[in-house]
Parts: structure tokens; C-alpha cells; sequence
């Protein structure tokens, strides 16, 4: 290495497709060329992407070491019995390399079996069973407290010995070299070990097709779909002419869960709803879809039950989500979800006052949905989240689509799911380690919809600045009245409930899950294969030591962080869509932004979607409906976007059916000014204003109905075009 000035320098390597812990050189001290003459040993699989990082540091005995340089290697450059000398570059501008010799040999270990989708490896678990006869250890375990056992390389890492401790277990790579240690000093520990094989299937599954229950699902729905568009259209269709169509939903808070019960309703009036195979919603939208699919048969029946009780809950005064009832409320179910091993966060909170404030507090989960899709009977259900870096700044930094289904929870990126009901549970190389109970649904909405929780903290502030609810009164703004109450029974709780006191001084960007990609490793050819191109955006994509399986947690956030949107499970070409309904509930200036940006993503991802190309005119005064389709691409889906606009709804009631001059306010929908009591902070509206906003997008569907039948005509033609 050359340098211009003297240093103090050691190089970390670290090879974690091998193992967890960094080597380190030796420090060579004031020197510009320091020569270390150090070998290291890794033992590798070849078939996984095996990439060696060298750091170089200068060493400060007073301050913080100095990173000099960072330099990659990929080891499949060097073959079984070769010795290759490599003069890294270290910096591009400058004369420093690092030279390192590398050199390659057959292990004596056995043969390897592998399961891999081309993207992720899975690799052979033994399991170390230890176990202790506490009568031929007495003595030591009376004189050291708190003794620990450590396997570095395995999934438990480390286990501390008490009195009562007889058997442990650490799962690890079967073919790696796992050293043991027993923090002792001057005594002896007996022990006898036994390695086990980890036979069975894997928990994780590595595919990139959908699995079979969809596939099943698919099977069942295509005929009610084909029914539906027969009598719809008022023809025959063959089994390759039926159209994929589905509806996809952006976030929005109380204003999309409201108009999405508007669009839905009028989806039903058309017949449309029961064409529809997907529904696909982000942050706000999935509050409608939670409740509707609490109902097994809900898109049989008319939505004008679930639409009165959705009212009910957005006009109802909201103080009560921070009573002293609902307080202790939450405090219980914190408390209860952390004796379940969940690590209690701020989106918790978040959770569970969504459910109070939108929901009747039900248990249901979302494996439970898939009884309301057994038999085909509704569109199948899906959710859309981002997985992120905590530390990084914006998601445009790193994000991965992640998405939920009553099925599976997983990454098409990676072509790795799991069953909804394990979610948040923890795993292991595609095994299932330690099993937790289904989460309600409720804390997977928080994650969904975690972008509004950033008001939590400031509303809360702002109860306690207005000295509410510990300053005795509480105010019932729908009848308004006060009520007493005491002051001592509110700071007595307040005092002692830790839970709910940590979780709200702390804001962090996503909810932390543990990640069921842990262990599993980077194909060796991984960032050739086209599902995972489809879906690479960061050039971190690119370094495979800190993609996601590296990743002990999840972080987790709302789709609306990056682009306000629910297309991504949609564009899986498994999935096979044709027609999407995208209903975009933003306000003012954002309106057809986030079509824009989804068009760009994609476009950048070579993903097949419509180019969307808009005049000022249209991003001033965007169209009721618009429809957009790429003529030279059959592969990208044909998309109806309705913009969340107040067009001639003002002057229709109906359509074809003008308002009377005393009809005129029914038609006056304040979607664009600052005072609009429709902004993503409005939780609660009048009943008028709930009615006025469902209204509208009841009408906006209903007056573009032969635009929508134009589609579904289009998507037919193109399938008969594609059967030749």
C-alpha cells in the first residue's frame, strides 16, 4: 500500500457468507507501506455469492479509528487449486492498491445439499445438543453466576446456564466451523454434546411462482369473474378471454378508507365488483379492506351495511382513544403482546388506536381472510408495505416492496414467503426457529398505514399541553360538555404505565420485524435472474453483504414514504393482470403525481406499464377518469385511474341527472383548499361531509362506465390476439 503520510494501519476482512466475526491484521505502526504476511482461512460454499470486504484502518489510540478505504472481492474469481496475486485498487485517484494472495482448495467436507430459487440459498442445519448433569456440576455452578455458552456462528448465538438449565440447542450451518465457548475462569464444566442433523422441508418458500392456495384461489374465482363478464357484457367469453382486473388503491387516511367505500359501491352497482380477481390497498385504504373482509361473503351482499357502520366510526368524536379507559386498555395488550415475545413498539400503540378509532376491536387476523376467498367468493385481498434501511435517510436510498396476502407474506424481489399466520415469528435458513402467536390484524395495519403514527407523539404532546386528559376535565366536543374527572386516577396511571410512556417517546421510521430471510444466503448468479432485476432499485442491490438476509430485523413502512401506491403486487407477472382500477386519493397539487412517479419507477425497472404523459392542463384540472395503455406492449396492463376530483359532480347528481338550483351545495366538495376537511390529518368528519365524499366517487365510476367497458373489451381482444 502507498500513502503520502505515515499511519498506523490493520485491515478487517470479512467474509459473512462464511462467518459472522471480521478478521483483523495486526497493527503495522508509523509506515506507508506496511507489509502484514497474515493468511486467514474461510471455508465457502461456491454456489452462494461469496464477496470478501477489506477495510483499511489507521489506528488512534485516542479517538475513533480512521476508515481509509473500502475495497470488495469477489472470491469466484479464484478456482479449486489456483493461487491468484490481486493488487486491489483502493483509491481510483490516487497510487493506493492492497496487494493480497488468494488461494483455493477442496475441503475435505462432504457433499452439500442446497435448495435454491437462483436467488436465495438455503444450505444444510445441524443443530449442537448440549447437555448438562447439574449433580456432576455443582460446584461450578455454585461459584460462577450467569455462566454463558457462545456459538458465534449460530442462531442463538448465546445461552446463559442457571441452576435450572439441563439441555440447549444451537442451529448453524451445517458445513461451517462453529467453535464453542463457556466463559469460565479457573473451573471446569462438564458437558456432553451431540450434533444432530435438521432434517424436513424448509418453512420459507424459495419460489418466485405464486403458491398453490392462490393458485387455487384463481382457479375458483376465474369462473365467478367469467360469469359476472358474460352477463356484464352480455356475451360468451372462452376460459383465455377472461380478463384479469383488479382494483388498486392508494393510502390516505380517513379519506381513502371513506372514498374507497364509494368507489366499491359503485363497482357493485355495475356489476364490475364481481369481474374483480385483486384488491390491492396501501396506508389508509387498508382500513376499508380489514373491515370488509371480517365479512366471509362481503362483496355478495350490498355495501350498505359496512358503509353506515364505517360512518358511524368517522364521525364519532375521537377524544376517547385517549381516555383513561383506553389507556388502560392499551396498556394491557402491550404488555400481554410482549409476554407473546414481540418486541413492543411505537406502531403498536399506533395499532391500537386505529382500532379503537375505525373498528369494533375484533381479534381477527389475516389468515383469517382466507375464509372470505376459499371458494372465490371475493377478490383476493393484498397489502403493501416497504422494507427499509433504519439507519438510511430516505427510502430512495433502499426499499424493497413488500407484500400480504391472507396466504403468504414475502418479497417477489427475492422470491421468499412465508405463511401469513408466521409472520413476526423467527427463522433461520428457511426453518422456523421459535414460533410466536398470529398477530391481530390491527398491528399489521399500524405497519401498513405507519406514516400518520408521526402525529402520535405531537398529538399527545398537544393533549398534555392543553392539560388534557390530566387536567380533570374532559371535553365531549359533539355535545359540548365537560365531565369531570379525577386528576389523581389519570397521573396514578400515567406514573406507572412504563409501556405506553417508552413506546411514545420513541419515533422510529418503521416497525421492526424479525426477518424470515435471517441465515439465507446470495446465490452465486443471483443478480442475473430476471425476478430479482425486476425489483432491484438501490445500488446496494449490487453488495450482497447488506441486502436483507444479512439483516437481523425488518424495518418496515408505509408504501406512502416512497410513492403513495398499491401497483406493486399487481405487476408480478405471475399474477398476470390486465385491467387495474387505480383509484388515487391524494389532494391539490399531489393529484396524478403518484401515477407519474409509479410510471418512472417503472419504466426504470424495465417493468411493463403504460408511459403516462400529461399536459399543465390535465395536472391542473386532472379528468374524472383517464385510461391509459401501452399499444406496443401486451405485456403492460391497461390502467383506469381515477383521480380524486370534483368534476361534474357539481353539476350532476346522478349521471345524465342535473342538480336543481337547491341541489347545488350537495355538489360542493372542498378537495382543494387549504380549509378542506379532507387532509390527511383529518381523522374525523361531519356527516355530511362523509356522505358528500362517498357520493362523489360513487358518481365518478358510475359516469365513466363505458370508459371502463371500453378497457375490459380491449383486454379481451388482447387476449384472443395473444391464444393466436
Amino acid at each position: 500500500m502507498e500513502r503520502g503520510s505515515f499511519s498506523d494501519c490493520y485491515v478487517t476482512l470479512w467474509l459473512p457468507s462464511a462467518s459472522k466475526k471480521k478478521a483483523v491484521t495486526k497493527t503495522i505502526s508509523n509506515t506507508n507501506n506496511p507489509v502484514w504476511n497474515e493468511s486467514f482461512q474461510f471455508v465457502i460454499q461456491t454456489q452462494v455469492k461469496n464477496m470478501l470486504e477489506l477495510k483499511l484502518y489507521d489506528e488512534d489510540v485516542i479517538t475513533k479509528d480512521d476508515l481509509l478505504f473500502i475495497v470488495t472481492y469477489d472470491i469466484s474469481k479464484v478456482k479449486p487449486g489456483e493461487t491468484i496475486q490481486e493488487n486491489l485498487i483502493l483509491n481510483a485517484k490516487g497510487p493506493e492498491s492492497l496487494e493480497v494472495e488468494f488461494k483455493m482448495e477442496n475441503t475435505c467436507w462432504g457433499f452439500e445439499k442446497i435448495i435454491t430459487n437462483d436467488i436465495l440459498v438455503a444450505r444444510e442445519v445441524a443443530f449442537l445438543e448440549i447437555q448438562m448433569d447439574k449433580r456432576k456440576n455443582e460446584t461450578c455452578l455454585k461459584e460462577h453466576n450467569n455462566i454463558e455458552l457462545v456459538l458465534n456462528e449460530s442462531f442463538e448465538e448465546a445461552q446463559k446456564i442457571n441452576q435450572d438449565s439441563e439441555v440447549f440447542q444451537f442451529h448453524y450451518i451445517k458445513n461451517g466451523e462453529p467453535l464453542l465457548e463457556a466463559k469460565l475462569k479457573n473451573a471446569e464444566l462438564k458437558l456432553q454434546l451431540r450434533v444432530n442433523d435438521c432434517p424436513g422441508d424448509l418453512d420459507v418458500r424459495l419460489a418466485c411462482d405464486l403458491c398453490e392456495a392462490e393458485q387455487d384461489f384463481l382457479c375458483k374465482r376465474k369462473k365467478h369473474v367469467a360469469r359476472a363478464l358474460e352477463k356484464l357484457l352480455e356475451q360468451k367469453l372462452q376460459s383465455h378471454e377472461v380478463p384479469v382486473i383488479a382494483v388498486m388503491a392508494t393510502g390516505g387516511g380517513a379519506r381513502a378508507m371513506s372514498a374507497f367505500y364509494g368507489h366499491l359501491s359503485a363497482l357493485q352497482k355495475l356489476n364490475l365488483l364481481d369481474c374483480v380477481t385483486y384488491l390491492c390497498g396501501a396506508s389508509g385504504s387498508t382500513w376499508t379492506m380489514r373491515s370488509l373482509y371480517e365479512d366471509n361473503d362481503w362483496s355478495q351482499k350490498d355495501l350498505t351495511g359496512p358503509i353506515h357502520k364505517t360512518q358511524e366510526h368517522i364521525v364519532r368524536n375521537k377524544s376517547n382513544v385517549f381516555s383513561l379507559e383506553a389507556l388502560q386498555f392499551y396498556d394491557q395488550e402491550l404488555r400481554r403482546r410482549s409476554q407473546e415475545g414481540y418486541s413492543v413498539s411505537f406502531t403498536d400503540m399506533w395499532s391500537l388506536i386505529i382500532d379503537r378509532m375505525f373498528h369494533d376491536e375484533s381479534n381477527s387476523k389475516l389468515s383469517d381472510q382466507q375464509q372470505a376467498v376459499n371458494q372465490g367468493q371475493n377478490p383476493l385481498p393484498l397489502y403493501v408495505a416497504l422494507n427499509v434501511k433504519e439507519d438510511a435517510q430516505t427510502t430512495s436510498e433502499f426499499k424493497e416492496w413488500c407484500e400480504f396476502s391472507p396466504y403468504e407474506v414475502g418479497f417477489s424481489k427475492y422470491g421468499a414467503f412465508i405463511r401469513s399466520e408466521d409472520f413476526g415469528s423467527e427463522f433461520y435458513m428457511g426453518r422456523l426457529m421459535k414460533k410466536k402467536p398470529e398477530s391481530r390484524i390491527c398491528y399489521l395495519e399500524g405497519i401498513w398505514s405507519n406514516i400518520f403514527s408521526l402525529n402520535l407523539v405531537d398529538v399527545w404532546n398537544l393533549y398534555q399541553l392543553w392539560k388534557w386528559p390530566f387536567s380533570g376535565q374532559e371535553k365531549d366536543n359533539s355535545r359540548g360538555t365537560t365531565s369531570t374527572t379525577q386528576v389523581s386516577e389519570y397521573q396514578a396511571f400515567y406514573d406507572t404505565s412504563s409501556i405506553i410512556n417508552g413506546v411514545l417517546t420513541h419515533r422510529p421510521i418503521g416497525e421492526q420485524k424479525p426477518n424470515f430471510l435471517s441465515g439465507l444466503q446470495l446465490h452465486k448468479d443471483y443478480y442475473q435472474n430476471k425476478s430479482f432485476s425486476m425489483w432491484q432499485d438501490s445500488h446496494l442491490d449490487q453488495h450482497p453483504n447488506y441486502l436483507t438476509p444479512l439483516e437481523k430485523e425488518l424495518c418496515l413502512v408505509d408504501a406512502g414514504y416512497f410513492i403513495n401506491t398499491s401497483f406493486p403486487p399487481l405487476l408480478r407477472k405471475e399474477r398476470n393482470v390486465d385491467v387495474i382500477i387505480s383509484l388515487d386519493y391524494h389532494l391539490m397539487e399531489t393529484k396524478l403525481k403518484s401515477i407519474e412517479k409509479m410510471s418512472k419507477y417503472c419504466f426504470d425497472q424495465e417493468i411493463p406499464f403504460p408511459k403516462i404523459v400529461l399536459t399543465e392542463e390535465e395536472r391542473s384540472n386532472p379528468k374524472e377518469c383517464y385510461l391509459f395503455e401501452d399499444k406496443e406492449n401486451p405485456e403492460s396492463p391497461i390502467i383506469l385511474h381515477f383521480p380524486l376530483v370534483n368534476g361534474s359532480f357539481k353539476e350532476y347528481k346522478r349521471p345524465g341527472i342535473r342538480r336543481k338550483s337547491a341541489e347545488k351545495t350537495e355538489g360542493e366538495v372542498d378537495l382543494d383548499s387549504s380549509m378542506s376537511p379532507y387532509k390527511m390529518t383529518d381523522l374525523t368528519y361531519t356527516e355530511d361531509e362523509f356522505n358528500k365524499l362517498l357520493s362523489l366517487c360513487d358518481y365518478n365510476i358510475l359516469n365513466n362506465r363505458e370508459l371502463i367497458l371500453e378497457a375490459l373489451w380491449t383486454a379481451i381482444e388482447r387476449r384472443n390476439k395473444s391464444k393466436l
